[in-house]
């Protein structure tokens, strides 16, 4: 069930039209049901979802998918009413000390993912030279020959048959460096 402050919000969208409410009304019940804590206000919200439903701790995922989708439907800035630099936060807390973004999750999603994921939220929510940590094998990695298994390059036999793994892979190595060019 939505609460009032949403209920306000979709009160003063009257020119979207009603599919798009429906849409829009099922993201934030979604995204309800993915909030960590007590208190599910979006401004107080900071950025911190679950992945799965009633969980007790943020994760990565649960904190970034929340903001692309917010994005892709339009509605992030009227449901964080200035709160960007909290949920910037929350993601930045994901970065280990050696500058890589671990989600933890099952299935298994590798640094180089998520790392460009969290990179990509971070612009979305238009992080301006955040406090990001030198990813530090990354630079040392990337004058390594590509044949080498010490490269962030060099993939496995899975990763360069497994389609999702590879691309993940590959595609997140070429995200960081352009993430990193535009966010300092």
């Amino acid at each position: 069930m939505l609460n009032s402050e949403m209920t306000k919000f979709y009160e003063n969208k009257v020119e979207d039209d009603s599919r798009n409410r429906i849409i829009e009304q099922r993201f934030l019940e979604f995204a309800l049901q993915r909030t960590v804590g007590s208190d599910q206000s979006w401004a107080k919200q900071a950025g911190r979802f679950a992945a799965l439903p009633g969980r007790d701790e943020t994760d990565l995922f649960g904190s970034v998918d929340m903001a692309y989708a917010a994005h892709i439907l339009g509605v992030l800035t009227e449901l964080t009413d200035g709160i960007h630099a909290n949920w910037i936060e929350t993601i930045l807390s994901f970065q280990t000390e050696d500058g890589w973004f671990r989600a933890g999750d099952r299935q298994g999603h590798g640094v180089e993912h998520s790392t460009a994921y969290a990179l990509g939220a971070l612009q979305i929510l238009g992080a301006h030279k955040p406090a990001l940590r030198k990813i530090k094998s990354f630079a040392e990695e990337v004058d390594a020959k590509p044949d080498e298994k010490t490269s962030p390059f060099s993939m496995s036999i899975l990763d360069r048959t497994h389609f999702w793994r590879g691309s993940h892979r590959a595609g997140g190595l070429a995200s960081i460096v352009g993430s990193v060019r535009q966010l300092g």
